[in-house]
């Protein structure tokens, strides 16, 4: 009595592995995109209520600083746009080196007369690159890009 497979027995088993090997090459891809918008989208998230905590403790700040003491509570429009993007600002919110977790400068500042040009075309940008951009008064924006299909998400915090 023989034992072992047939060879007929091992072609079918390759066959079904190839089979599986190429629906599995197929489907990945778009789980990892798919994978990269959600963690964008909960990146975009917290920094955006990060900031907006930091501007609030300007409300009951003694120090005429944020609790963080990285932004200047008298600031508005472009200076307080570039004092939210300060990389140790960045940092102290948890992104070591200033870098988000999709592996891009946690937030870029972008002036509002170029917001289109920078953001809103946010065809072959990167998934996960967030901007900051300023609003007269004491106000900012964030837009975050979500690659080629979805463009981009967008919020604006303004403190009173």
């Amino acid at each position: 009595m023989n034992k072992g497979f047939t060879l007929i027995e091992l072609l079918i088993v390759v066959a079904i592995i190839g089979i599986l090997a190429a629906v599995g090459a197929a489907v990945i891809p778009g789980l990892l995109e798919n994978a990269k918008v959600a963690a964008a989208k909960e990146y975009h998230s917290h920094i955006f209520k990060q900031l907006s905590i930091e501007l609030m403790t300007c409300e009951h700040s003694t120090t005429g600083h944020s609790s963080s003491g990285y932004v200047a509570c008298n600031l508005q429009g472009v200076n307080l746009a570039k004092s939210l993007n300060s990389a140790s600002l960045g940092e102290l919110l948890g992104y070591e080196h200033g870098q988000s977790p999709l592996g891009e400068y946690w937030l870029m500042y972008t002036p509002a007369s170029g917001l289109n040009n920078n953001v809103i075309n946010a065809r072959n940008k990167r998934i996960g690159r967030a901007y900051i951009y300023e609003i007269p008064g004491y106000c900012f924006g964030i837009v975050t890009t979500l690659g080629d299909d979805l463009d981009v998400i967008q919020n604006s915090f303004c403190r009173e």
